[in-house]
């Protein structure tokens, strides 16, 4: 109801309008009046359960639905202002109510590595389920092929170890009709094996004797990092070129809607009623990135119900978001609550370092236990740096330390041996190995260069040995799994010390990302450090992170990490917060944009369980942003900053910025302008990007020693320094 030009209708004080409810049919209009003082005509339709009230202590509008019992139905619920007699503005809900006892919440945990999902009963005293996806999804292939006993061993989606951890591989269909490409990919299948994306792949598919899966379908690792690469479609007698960055929201979606429908056929109690969907999302998602994805889902959705004979009046889905750093803080806070102990005002530090992203949040607290999501961002780098990094450096011991007339570079090897034998059965036995010297690298024993090029496979009547492995560099991958079949010992990393660098990376990759944002007063707020995910178990990064945290933030802050091998624990403790998050965290995000200014100098932020910030960065290498105007809470009254400031509005089509001087609107821009007008620079994260959608990077992949040089060479923040007149997104205005 807000117009984007600056102009008198904007910002219209809620003091200055008359609410009142009227009934529409089977639907309810809230109807704002602007007429020059503040009412509320309270009132009650006994028939369709609607109430308006208002509250003089809390100085809040309540629209709620009141009713002895409980009856499933759906309704509209219209939002108007009249802003004269001639000229209104209107929006429209769409509510569906449904009984509790038949509706479910499901989180869906979409990793670029491994994914999960949970789910809970609507009930109070419901408790989080874990939904073992690959064990559902062979219940179904059984069905469909009752001759073969499937194993989880089968399939590339198999996570060793951890049964309720599903690895994120997925093949799509090259071959469609000219029918099925107009809905592509969005063709629910019943039959698995020629479903257009299928959410299985096994490992006999990717044999090397096995050519005819590879013709039918591409294999997809990493997608939710958004890799360049484009399939090649084949549309009856025609080609097209299909980007997978580009239709990144369609793929990522269409896989969602395939998990869900999973959940569904294979639960009887799901097929009516009401399914509230949280997405967990990683901070490198801008908000357009996730309004895309939200609207694809609910554009679909009806499809997916329909390809199961479900109607939509029988069962209603709703979706909505979290990120992933402030799910894993709420998980944390929910089952460690004595560590969590922030009074009005202060903050926390989330770190979320997974696989594939690293997630960081800063988080207030108010008197209530409720948090607001203060700061956001993050990057594509996390523990595969780390895997990367044990990757060239055996490599490196093997092809280059080692004496031998090797010629091969590492490089090469990777692009030739790795990347481009696309996820076969080799390379994913290797990198597998590769992972367990990760998960015991501090347990198992180190054992010199001349030990280890003696290593050979324990048969009596090979020579093949560490040291002779470069002589036919086809062999390699598989020969090195079968010679460490078994052993718990590894090399030594200081030959080369990439492993080191590696960790030295991410390490300064965290703490740049949050130099913008650590002003005094924000330093003074932190009271409290949390660590999450997988990455963290490598304990050479989770010291560093730590060492690194307590020169930045002082030795008074506390610092946790989920402990490993409990029910909730490092792989799953967002799963659990982003149950309740919605409800405990508000989704705002940003900071002042005069950074002198800080928190401190308008005293009533933290005046009745403070205002929240919502603002907007832009960032020329890193490519993340978040939103700078003050918003206010508890209806308080808020002083105006006295510099400018930016603003952001969201609307169904494009994302606006605007500048405000003195609480007057200056100027109007679209996100999108601005974007395009930048060219992509190529920075150490960008190449921590790559490295971590290894070995699905298409293109050259820089050394780790390359990245740590780059990182060196950057001149470190000054978290001290007042931000220039006219820096950052500032530039983009004229005043």
């Amino acid at each position: 109801m807000n117009q984007m030009a600056p102009s008198d209708k904007q910002d219209i004080p809620l003091q200055e309008c008359r609410f009142s409810m009227r009934r529409l049919g089977n639907d309810v209009e809230l109807l704002i009046e602007r007429n020059g003082s503040f009412s509320v005509e309270s009132s009650y339709d006994e028939e369709i359960g609607m109430r308006l009230d208002y509250t003089e202590a809390a100085k809040r509008v309540q629209l709620s639905y009141y009713y002895q019992r409980v009856e499933a139905r759906s309704m509209r619920i219209f939002v108007t202002l009249q802003y004269s007699e001639t000229e209104t503005y209107s929006c429209c809900f769409d509510v569906a109510i449904t009984r509790s006892r038949e509706s479910h919440r499901v989180v869906i945990d979409f990793g670029s590595e491994a994914s999960q999902v949970g789910y809970k009963h609507c009930g109070p005293q419901a408790a989080v389920m874990q939904y073992d996806i690959l064990d559902n999804i062979i219940s179904r292939m059984s069905l469909l092929d009752n001759s073969r006993a499937w194993r989880r061993e089968d399939f590339l989606n198999n996570e060793p170890g951890t049964t309720l951890l599903f690895r994120s591989f997925y093949a799509v269909k090259k071959q469609l009709s000219t029918a099925e490409r107009k809905s592509f990919p969005f063709n629910f299948n019943d039959n698995w094996r020629e479903d257009e994306i299928r959410l299985f792949i096994t490992r006999q598919e990717v044999a090397a004797t096995n050519a005819a899966f590879r013709e039918q379908y591409e294999i997809i690792p990493n997608l939710k990092l958004g890799i360049e690469k484009s399939l090649q479609l084949v549309i009856d007698s025609s080609t097209e070129d299909y980007s997978i960055r580009t239709h990144k929201k369609d793929l990522i979606s269409a896989i969602l809607l395939r998990l869900l429908r999973l959940m569904i056929s294979t639960k009887p109690d799901f097929r009516k009623g009401g399914l509230i969907v949280t997405l967990l999302v990683p901070n490198i998602y801008t908000q357009h990135d996730v309004f895309d994805l939200l609207n694809a889902c609910r554009t679909h959705t009806a499809s997916m119900l329909q390809s199961l004979q479900i109607s939509e009046d029988e069962l209603h889905v709703e979706f909505e978001t979290i990120s992933e750093s402030d799910a894993a803080f709420m998980g944390f806070q929910q089952t460690h609550p004595d560590a969590v102990q922030l009074s009005n005002g202060e903050m926390a530090l989330v770190m979320d370092c997974g696989k594939g992203t690293t997630d960081i949040s800063m988080v207030m607290a108010d008197d209530n236990e409720n948090y607001s999501s203060f700061f956001r961002t993050g990057f594509a780098g996390a523990g595969n740096v780390i895997s990367y990094s044990l990757v060239e450096d055996y490599l490196t011991t093997v092809l280059r330390a080692i004496p031998g007339n090797n010629q091969v570079s590492v490089r090469e090897f990777i692009n030739r041996h790795i990347q481009q034998q696309n996820l076969t059965v080799d390379v994913l036995n290797f990198l597998q190995w590769i992972e367990e010297v990760k998960k015991r690298y501090t347990q198992w024993p180190v054992i010199g260069v001349t030990h280890f090029a003696q290593l050979a496979e324990e048969s009596q009547s090979t020579e093949r040995t560490v040291a002779t492995l470069h002589r036919d560099p086809s062999t390699l991958l598989p020969y090195t799994e079968a010679i460490f079949r078994g052993r718990s010992l590894r090399w030594d990393d200081e030959v080369t010390g990439l492993v080191d660098k590696a960790v030295e990376c991410l390490v300064q990759a965290m703490v740049s990302s949050i130099g913008d944002v650590l002003t005094r007063d924000v330093k003074k707020r932190i009271k409290l450090v949390m660590l999450s995910g997988r990455a963290f178990y490598f304990n050479s990064l989770r010291t560093r992170v730590e060492k690194a945290l307590r020169q930045l933030l002082g030795d008074h802050v506390q610092i946790h990490s989920v402990t490993t091998g409990h029910a909730i624990n490092n792989k799953n403790v967002a799963i659990h917060g982003a149950f309740t998050g919605a409800y405990k965290i508000t989704d705002f995000t940003g900071i002042p944009v005069d950074k002198k200014e800080g928190l401190s100098r308008n005293n009533d932020v933290l005046n009745n369980n403070m205002f929240l910030y919502r603002g907007l960065k832009f960032n020329r290498a890193m490519i993340f942003f978040y939103n700078t105007s003050v918003v206010r809470r508890n209806n308080q009254q808020l002083k105006a900053f006295r510099n400018k400031t930016i603003d952001i509005y969201f609307t169904r089509d494009n994302i606006y910025l605007r500048l405000l001087e003195n609480q007057q609107v200056k100027d109007v821009r679209s996100l999108y302008s601005i974007m395009t007008g930048l060219a992509e620079v190529s920075s150490p994260i960008l190449e921590l990007k790559s490295i971590s959608v290894f070995p699905a990077s298409n293109g050259e992949l820089a050394s780790i020693a390359q990245v740590h040089e780059e990182l060196q060479r950057q001149p470190s923040a000054n978290i001290l320094t007042a931000e220039k007149k006219r820096s950052g997104i500032l530039q983009f205005f004229q005043f």
